[in-house]
């Protein structure tokens, strides 16, 4: 593994690691999310614990934009090695599941696997989409 590969893997895993969900509804509503509901720190739950619609898009958005900011980084640094853009949306995503901000706990990954979709292959989360729309 070479140094670029270590660099973007521990950079894909800081940016997976920032816990908006988190950070939102401690800040707007004073809950601590991870004690409630699923304990996820995640797009739905913060819907669920907040009722409020605005909280889980935003916070859909923000986690999406992880995973874009992180294939984008590594397509900039790597001249858009794909060996190295999976290796930072992979990280990304576990940055996001297993956050060093939140004791290793975190979302389902689900937003910013959307993100990572998004920039590899946009087909893919059209499809996704529609799917998950369906059943």
């Amino acid at each position: 593994m070479t140094i670029m590969a270590i660099e973007i893997a521990l950079a894909a895993y800081i940016i997976g690691s920032i816990p908006w969900a988190y950070l939102i509804v401690r800040f707007y509503f004073s809950e601590d999310l991870s004690l409630k509901g699923t304990g996820n720190i995640g797009a739905m739950n913060s819907y669920d614990i907040t009722g409020k619609k605005w909280v889980g898009i935003v916070v859909f958005f923000l986690d999406c934009l992880k995973g874009t900011a992180a294939v984008q980084f590594a397509r900039l640094l790597s001249n858009a090695d794909i060996i190295m853009v999976t290796i930072a949306g992979v990280c990304v995503i576990i940055g996001h599941n297993y956050s060093m901000f939140m004791k290793l706990k975190g979302g389902r990954g689900l937003s910013s696997a959307a993100g990572v979709s998004l920039m590899l292959n946009p087909w893919m989360l059209i499809i996704w989409a529609v799917l998950a729309i369906c059943t």
